[in-house]
C-alpha cells in the first residue's frame, strides 16, 4: 500500500482539455469563429506551422493542410486542430451552402471510425439553432485572450488567460 489515498486521481492540468483533436466516435461541436488555416510540417515529433504554403521550407515531407478553430465542445470551449481533409471539405462546403452557411449557426457532428489508414469520418450538419448561453458566455469571457497568430509562432500558444500576460495581476 502506497502513501496516497487508494481513491486519488492525477486531476487534469489547466489547458490540457482546451485542445482537442477529432477522437474516435462521435465529436459534436460548434465552431465560435473562422479557423485559422494554415500548413504544418512535423520534425523530430514536433509540429511546425506556417500561415502559407509558400513560407514551408522546400524539400519538407508530409506538408498537411489544416484549420485551427475555437468550437464549443464537450460542454466547454476548446480549440480544434483538424488536418483531415475530407472533414474540411466537408465543412467547407456546408459554410458556402445556401442551406446551410455561416458553421456558427448550426452544430456539426464528425464520426470518426477506424484506425490508422483505415481511418473514415463521416460529418453531417445538426438543423440550425440558437447558440448556448453558457457557450457564449464562456467563449466571451475567452476571446480576448485568444491569439490566433501565435500558432505560428516557437510555442504556438493560442490562448493565455489575461493573468498571465499582466503584471498589474501580481500581488507585489
Amino acid at each position: 500500500m502506497g502513501i496516497l489515498p487508494s481513491n486519488y486521481e492525477v486531476p487534469d492540468s489547466g489547458s490540457a482539455g482546451l485542445y482537442v483533436k477529432l477522437e474516435p466516435g462521435e465529436n459534436r461541436f460548434r465552431v465560435l469563429e473562422a479557423p485559422t488555416t494554415g500548413y504544418v510540417v512535423w520534425e523530430d515529433k514536433k509540429p511546425t506551422r506556417y500561415k502559407d504554403r509558400s513560407d514551408v521550407p522546400s524539400g519538407s515531407t508530409e506538408v498537411k493542410h489544416f484549420w485551427f478553430v475555437p468550437v464549443w465542445m464537450k460542454d466547454q470551449v476548446c480549440f480544434l486542430e483538424m488536418q483531415q481533409k475530407s472533414v474540411i471539405k466537408e465543412l467547407a462546403f456546408f459554410d458556402q451552402n445556401e442551406d446551410w452557411g455561416d458553421l456558427t449557426d448550426y452544430d456539426v457532428i464528425v464520426n470518426r471510425e477506424g484506425e490508422g489508414m483505415d481511418t473514415q469520418y463521416r460529418t453531417a450538419p445538426v438543423p440550425k439553432k440558437a447558440l448556448a448561453k453558457a457557450a457564449k458566455d464562456a467563449w466571451a469571457e475567452m476571446k480576448p485572450n485568444y491569439r490566433p497568430e501565435e500558432l505560428f509562432k516557437d510555442d504556438g500558444s493560442v490562448y493565455r488567460p489575461e493573468a498571465e500576460d499582466s503584471d498589474e495581476k501580481l500581488p507585489f
